[in-house]
This record gives C-alpha cells, structure tokens and sequence, in this order.
C-alpha cells in the first residue's frame, strides 16, 4: 500500500515531517514536494508526480504535497480523485487541512457536493466510520469513495480526512500557551510529538 498525503502549507509540512521521523515505520521511503508556479505549471507538475508516484517502480511509496493554501488543496483533492484512485486503489490519500473556525460537517458537505457536481451526480462521498479524535481540536474521519450505479452504490477506495477544527498553529499555540503569532518551528515540532504516524495514516505503507 502507497500513501498521498495532501497538505495546506509550510507549517503542516514541519508538522508532518517531525510525526514522520519520530514514529513511522523504517520502510516509509518519502517524497516531500512543495507545487509551486502559476496554476497551469503546477497542474502539469502534479499530473506527472502522481502518474510516477502511481507505478510500481516507484522508489518512493509515501507522496507528500504541500499545496501553499486550503483552496489548492481541495482542488487538488477532486482532480486525485477523480483521476487517480479510482484507477490506483493500492494508494490511500489523506488531506490534512483547517477548517479555520467553519461547521466541520458543513464544510465536508460542501466538499461532497462538489464532488457530486464535478462527476454530474455519479461519484459520492460516504463515512466509513464514526469521526475519531486524535487530540482535541483534531479529528480523522474516514470515507469511503462511491460510485452511484441506479439502484445500487458500490465502494471504489476509501481515503482519510484529518482536519482542525480551527487550524494547526491554533492548537500549537493552545498547548504551548502563547499566541498564535508567537509560536515557532520548535513548538509545531513540540505539538507534532503528541501524535503517532498511525493516526494520520491508518493502513501505513
């Protein structure tokens, strides 16, 4: 099993990589990629990344993106998949991203819906299980990817959501006791300590 993880910015990619070194099992072989360049070079970069992440001679069997911003992400999230797990099911996508103080459940519907509008009704979203709290303010919610066939509904793949419900330097700066224009590398990485690589990636390559 591959894993891509989607991620918002600079401050998550620190986050992630501190959970990585600290528990990840020895065979995680990671590529970390920050998509930079106007919107046309940066849909060119993804698509070639994710077609060589998605063949088996790939050296690399963890794919980290870091997107530069929320609404990067999730148009990255509809154009994977779309194009890409639903023909790559050994691959389990994960988005990290903020929920900035929004209805988590509203804005997953609405994440939903898009979906819903971008395949014209025939591609859904589904909870797999009840949401999981990893630590306050940071919850996995696990979905499967259903196809819509008439009558019946068939489970393509399933990926995980791990979302803050206000955002990553919020919950730092809770537990370091500072404001969020104070906190630094040290304390994302501190933060970062408190959680194992099996919460974000539940079946870990």
């Amino acid at each position: 099993m591959k894993a891509l993880i989607l991620l918002e910015g600079n401050n998550d990619g620190i986050f992630l990589k501190e959970i990585i070194q600290n528990t990840a099992f020895p065979n995680i072989r990671p590529n970390y990629y920050k998509n930079q360049g106007t919107k046309p070079q940066k849909k060119v970069e993804e698509t070639k990344l994710l077609r060589s992440f998605c063949r088996k001679d790939c050296e690399h069997n963890l794919l980290i993106e870091e997107e530069g911003g929320k609404g990067f992400v999730l148009s990255l999230f509809h154009n994977v998949i779309v194009n890409f797990l639903i023909t790559n099911k050994n691959i389990h996508l994960t988005v990290i991203f903020d929920h900035d103080g929004n209805d988590p459940t509203k804005e997953i519907e609405k994440i939903n819906k898009n979906l819903q509008d971008k395949t014209f009704g025939r591609i859904e979203l589904k909870p797999a299980v009840p949401k999981k709290q990893i630590i306050p303010g940071l919850y996995s919610r696990e979905f499967f990817l259903t196809i819509n066939q008439g009558k019946y509904n068939r489970n393509l793949t399933s990926f995980s959501f791990i979302s803050f419900d206000k955002s990553l330097e919020c919950e730092v700066a809770k537990l370091c006791h500072k404001s969020e224009s104070e906190i630094d590398e040290n304390d994302i990485k501190f933060f970062a300590s408190k959680i194992k690589f099996n919460d974000l990636i539940p079946n870990s390559p």
